[in-house]
């Protein structure tokens, strides 16, 4: 890659797919570029499911990037422009991205798990990255069906937060049960 800006970067990607010849395939892909020093995330998206984003000061959810953010998937059109957005992340907060295999991944009852069901599953302990994908991992493997044809990915990490102490005894504690 030659560019330095995310966005300029998945349009890059965006031009190889086409160039390689690749007009009768897509990739969705979503996209992070932190800056540990500033406490930043910079996110693009091509079509993929958001990043989220736990803020801890308000013990809510959002996405990183914005339906109206979000562009095509790589491979589909020559020349499209990719948008990108920046967040601050603070003391506690945790960034993240999970392939579209964890929210359409079938339940017994043949329902989609989706994301509603995700967020549970994130919030039943600890909103720490560790222990998230782990009670997440293990409520999607709770209701496989059977062989999923879907791929299952989910990658984490959070600013530390001032009170890491207390977290960390907290999660510690959590790990001990064997709730994780």
């Amino acid at each position: 890659m030659t560019k330095s800006k995310l966005s300029d970067m998945i349009s890059e990607l965006n031009m190889h797919l086409q160039e390689a010849g690749w007009q009768d395939r897509f990739v969705t892909l979503a996209a992070g570029q932190l800056n540990p020093i500033q406490h930043e995330v910079t996110f693009a998206n091509a079509g993929h499911i958001a990043p989220l984003i736990y803020r801890l000061a308000s013990d809510t959810f959002e996405e990183g990037t914005t339906s109206a953010q979000t562009g095509l998937p790589l491979g589909i059109l020559e020349g499209i422009p990719y948008d990108s957005n920046t967040v601050s992340l603070g003391p506690g907060d945790c960034v993240l991205f999970m392939t579209d295999g964890i929210t359409r991944i079938r339940k017994k009852d043949e329902k989609a798990f989706q994301q509603d069901l995700a967020i549970a599953a994130l919030r039943a302990g600890p909103m720490v990255p560790r222990a998230m994908v782990g009670r997440l991992a293990a409520a999607v493997h709770r209701q496989v069906t059977g062989l999923e044809r879907d791929e299952l990915t989910v990658v984490a990490f959070g600013r530390v937060s001032t009170t890491s102490g207390d977290i960390t005894e907290e999660l510690n504690q959590y790990l001990a049960r064997g709730s994780v």
